[in-house]
């Protein structure tokens, strides 16, 4: 049973990698609802903004994503990691998480490798339907929840791009600067065709309140088994399934400033988010198996997953005694995968396995219409009455912003295997393995902003203030609507009015592609080598991995497609980056009786440049609004990883390990903070050294002194400890040689993301009338997530502690279910420590708050 958690023992016990994991049997009782909310369970993983992973501290370019052992793209613009919340739980077999390297994995390896496997065909046929709803404590009855006045309800399933879609008016390759325009040659064409642009736009910046429905989620699954003969069966396994979810954040959001006298709020606002998010998944897999040693499997995978938000905060800014800010969010991201593998085995003379794999995905994020709007709240004297009203923010004679981001990730890859089995006088096997991957990778990135200016018959000039004045709050922004754009009558009178403008620079877009050839050899022998049978307990695994990696990246204007010319560089910009590696394994196995199990490794791996983090020139991050500035001269990080695992497999779904290691980094690549020419910018820098090091507790026993005429519990106990260390350096350098203090904190601190502490533990409970339950807790110590500038201190988020209930009872073919989450009602917090105090400084705190949920599920067959 391969979703069952002996199978992922089995399977963890005979590997020669280090690996945990966590079963669909484990993720079902634990209520989990996605890949991300799994893995979290399992030993030394923790989970970044409910989605991205980092294993032993490492996340980002340090930690690498598969599904069903092939490579997946990411939809995320300025990263390669794969968001895991995008993966349902109803389509996963198992998540895997590999700590240690050896040579038949990617060499882009330090934290580990998690590899999501989707379920195959099922050993009898099944066809079963799920539904479920659930309520939350948030938002309640005294608070508004606000959707957009263009809702007109068509993105309940989370495909809205028409509504949220760049208007056709905008010509096609040119960038819409107000006062020049390729064909458009005077001032009242431009405006003309920039006040159409802005009647086009089919939302504005107005919200509504709207009605936060119950979440619900739904499910179909069938699949079947057929053995043709006695020699050849044929499978299929199909899921689909959706779930939305309504959600209500009230946070307080502060940052803070520094002068003579210590640390002072600069900009303190509250927010208040009105959220729905949707998911879809569909997944489909088939085989068949001849001799039982010939197999050819096929999985596809497509999960599409859409957010949006309206938030309204209110408080003070920069540049804002008080002020109302507003911001309206919509993106949809997808993943398509499709895999084709096979495995055979020949027995003539030896043992021969081959295995291949051909793997294409594609990823897609579409993000639009991402608007922005500020307003100032004044008092004013009317008949002795105070009275408050709120002027829109119009600095530069402009006003709210339009923000469009879409990009794709196409990855093809191919994997082929072959390894060799013999064995000696004492049945001791000896292997060699030999094998290559063949993977490109392409995306295509880009960004437009614009924003609202006002156009009079003769000039653009300041918007006049009964367009940016308001004394009814629920009428914020009902002045840019499609009336008060500019217009000429077919008289040829002018009525002044707003226009659109574009702000997108010539370096918004980028186009990226990635070659990886890599070929690799590796044996797994005995000790004893055939002469001395007692030493052929400990087997010695070693081998090198040789990866040919180059990437080339290329800037361009995503309004008319030019590339990107460099006024300082004197040229088009074109980045090359080309590196190869020899990446070696050493690792030994030692089986003694009574299952249990000693692991000793020592391996080189890599960390290496991601996209525009080697562009020679200024850009503003696609994700958070950074001005970034890239270094062309970084080098790859070189990682030296140090394993000592002892287990103990003491008896069928039972385990007991402890783990150490240690990771040196060489050349580590880090964050960097300067100011230059009254700007801020983030940079990418080689420190010279940093370390990681931890121990790992991991235990999954039954609790055998219950009676089992009482049922069947079991307890799962894991615990990381983990420290590191990177010591920054105090000056860094820019593409033109400049050396520039570095304006970050330069004392020793931890890598980002990494938790001091990591635990996990659940109770589990099961009997022989159906009922099941779980309670599971999940804990981590402080994180750093992200670095002050001095004298400003670093900012972490604080330890957060989840404790869910799960309980099923099954009647025959029906299943009723119940979840719990968030029982504690934790806070997430984010704070930064006053050097003064010592005491911990909130910079944004909300309260998720409870989920409920009741399921029911109906096996037809």
């Amino acid at each position: 049973n391969r979703v069952s958690d002996s199978y992922m023992l089995t399977q963890q016990r005979n590997s020669v990698n280090t690996q945990d994991g966590i079963a669909a049997s484990q993720i079902s009782r634990s209520g989990d609802s996605n890949a991300a909310e799994a893995a979290k369970r399992i030993s030394g993983v923790t989970i970044i903004d409910d989605k991205f992973v980092y294993v032993r501290g490492l996340g980002d370019r340090y930690t690498t994503t598969e599904m069903n052992s092939a490579p997946i793209p990411s939809p995320e613009p300025e990263k390669k990691t794969v968001p895991l919340n995008l993966f349902p739980s109803s389509i996963l077999e198992s998540v895997t998480a590999y700590k240690t390297y050896t040579p038949d994995m990617p060499g882009a390896f330090a934290g580990g490798n998690i590899n999501i496997k989707t379920k195959a065909y099922p050993d009898n046929r099944i066809l079963s339907v799920s539904v479920s709803g659930s309520a939350k404590n948030y938002p309640r009855r005294n608070q508004a929840y606000m959707v957009p006045t263009s809702n007109s309800g068509s993105g309940f399933w989370g495909f809205d791009k028409r509504r949220h879609a760049m208007p056709s008016s905008i010509p096609d390759g040119v960038n819409l600067n107000v006062y020049n325009i390729p064909g458009y040659n005077t001032h009242l064409e431009r405006a003309e065709l920039l006040g159409q642009v802005g009647r086009d736009f089919k939302t504005d910046y107005t919200t509504r309140n709207g009605q936060a429905s119950k979440p619900i989620s739904l499910g179909l699954s069938l699949g079947n088994r057929y053995t043709i003969t006695d020699y050849l069966e044929w499978g299929y396994f199909a899921n689909t399934s959706f779930s939305n979810d309504y959600s209500y954040k009230v946070s307080n959001d502060i940052l803070y400033g520094s002068d003579n006298s210590g640390l002072f709020r600069d900009i303190d606002v509250t927010n208040r988010k009105s959220g729905y998010n949707t998911n879809i998944a569909a997944t489909f897999s088939t085989g068949f198996k001849f001799l039982n040693s010939q197999k050819v499997a096929l999985h596809y995978v497509f999960t599409h997953n859409s957010e949006s938000y309206v938030n309204l905060g209110r408080g003070m800014a920069d540049q804002f005694d008080d002020g109302i800010f507003y911001k309206e969010f919509y993106a949809e991201r997808s993943i398509s995968n499709l895999t084709l593998s096979g495995n055979h085995q020949f027995n003539f003379y030896a043992k021969h396995k081959f295995d291949w794999s051909y793997n294409r995905g594609r990823s897609e994020l579409y993000q639009p219409d991402f608007k922005g709007n500020n307003y100032r709240v004044k008092n004013q004297i009317i008949d002795g009455d105070t009275v408050e009203y709120y002027q829109m923010d119009t600095y530069g004679w402009s006003a709210g912003t339009r923000d469009f981001t879409e990009g794709d990730d196409n990855n093809e890859n191919i994997d082929l295997n072959y390894m060799l089995t013999v064995k000696d006088r004492f049945e001791s096997e000896y292997k060699l393995k030999v094998g290559s991957r063949f993977q490109n990778k392409n995306r295509d990135f880009t960004r437009r902003v614009f924003y609202n200016k006002y156009a009079y018959q003769w000039f653009v000039g300041e918007i006049p203030s009964d367009l940016t004045v308001y004394y009814d709050i629920d009428e914020l922004g009902s002045a840019l609507v499609d009336s008060n754009y500019f217009s000429v009558n077919e008289d040829g009178s002018v009525n002044p009015g707003l226009i659109i403008a574009e702000n997108t620079q010539p370096n918004d877009g980028y186009r990226a592609v990635e070659n990886l050839d890599a070929f690799y050899f590796m044996v797994d022998i005995p000790l004893g080598l055939g002469l001395y049978s007692p030493l052929n307990i400990v087997r010695f695994i070693a081998g090198v991995r040789r990866e040919d990696y180059a990437q080339n990246m290329t800037p361009y204007s995503p309004a008319n497609g030019e590339k990107y010319y460099s006024n300082i560089l004197g040229d088009t910009v074109d980045i090359a980056y080309h590196k190869v590696d020899y990446l070696p394994s050493y690792n030994l196995f030692v089986q003694l009786p009574n299952n249990f199990n000693i692991r000793l490794s020592h391996s080189r791996t890599v960390a290496r440049v991601e996209f525009r983090e080697l562009a020679p020139f200024e850009f503003q991050a696609l994700y958070g609004g950074e001005i970034v500035v890239g270094y062309p001269w970084l080098k790859t990080t070189n990682i030296h990883n140090y394993d000592l695992r002892a287990e103990w497999f003491h008896s069928a779904g039972e385990v007991l390990a402890v783990s150490l290691f240690k990771k040196d980094f060489y050349n580590p690549i880090e964050r960097a903070m300067f100011d230059l020419s009254d700007k801020r910018y983030r940079t990418y820098q080689n420190t010279n050294k940093a370390q990681s090091w931890g121990i790992e507790f991991d235990s999954r026993t039954g609790l055998d002194f219950i009676p089992t005429s009482y049922g069947k519990s079991s307890l799962l106990f894991n615990f990381t400890w983990t420290q590191s260390e990177v010591t920054p350096d105090d000056s860094i350098t820019i593409f033109t040689g400049q050396a520039i203090p570095n304006q970050g904190n330069l004392t020793k601190r931890p890598l980002q993301g990494q938790s001091d502490f990591i635990v996990n533990a659940s109770i589990t409970y099961t009997n022989l009338k159906g009922f099941n339950a779980a309670l599971s807790y999940n804990a981590f110590s402080k994180r750093l997530v992200s670095l002050g500038i001095s004298p400003l201190p670093d900012e972490y988020e604080l330890p957060f502690h989840s404790l869910n209930f799960m309980a099923s009872q099954s009647y025959a073919k029906l299943k009723l279910s119940f979840k719990m989450k968030n029982i504690l009602n934790s806070r997430v917090v984010f704070a930064q420590e006053d050097p003064a105090s010592g005491k911990y400084l909130e910079t944004t705190e909300y309260h998720p708050g409870r989920s409920f949920s009741i399921g029911l599920s109906y096996d037809i067959f």
